[in-house]
């Protein structure tokens, strides 16, 4: 029966105000280490396929198994705030704007967590989420190029077949990370 004496559980009462989402050193630094590695892999794994978007697979896979596991509501900007830094020390070649689209697909990622707050149970949904966050950036190059004539081979040649190419990359890259947090929950539980 339920309890209806108007007494409460200080325990349950309690975790309802407590700060959500903090990090500890372990998660903030597991959050860092996924951002280096989206960009030490960019760096050092070249697949050659000559498809825009390709490296979606790793960096995705990192940035949303980040997302997934740490509590904090920014995780994948923080995965991508890393990335973005990182790309600076190590990627000086790839243009000024290169951090910009490590950011981006955290910024992404993490907005769509908060209008999506019961992921759980969409789980299917993630590794489209993951895809349409890895699809910012050919999205933003094209409106770069579009207001400030700068080019960006990517989208040169149109629109279409970056963000197809994008979204199918990064689309799988968040499959393999749900699959990794599924396994990961099993072992230490959910996380938020």
């Amino acid at each position: 029966m339920s309890n209806t004496t108007g007494n409460f559980s200080r325990g349950k009462s309690f975790a309802a105000t407590e700060p959500a989402g903090q990090l500890d050193a372990r998660q903030l630094l597991m959050l860092l280490g996924l951002g280096v590695g989206i960009v030490l892999l960019h760096e050092m794994v070249r697949f050659h396929l000559k498809l825009p978007g390709h490296h979606g697979l790793e960096a995705m896979a990192l940035m949303v198994f980040g997302r997934m596991t740490a509590p904090n509501r920014w995780a994948a900007s923080l995965v991508g705030a890393a990335a973005a830094t990182t790309a600076v020390a190590f990627s000086a070649g790839n243009g000024p704007l290169q951090p910009v689209f490590y950011l981006l697909p955290g910024l992404a990622l993490d907005l769509a967590w908060r209008l999506l707050p019961a992921w759980r149970q969409l789980l299917f949904l993630v590794p489209l989420i993951g895809g349409l966050a890895w699809a910012t950036r050919p999205l933003v190059r094209w409106v770069i190029a579009q207001s400030s004539g700068l080019e960006f081979q990517s989208v040169a040649a149109g629109l279409a077949w970056p963000v197809l190419t994008h979204l199918l990359f990064g689309t799988v890259g968040a499959a393999a990370a749900t699959v990794a947090w599924y396994q990961w929950q099993k072992r230490h539980g959910p996380a938020d």
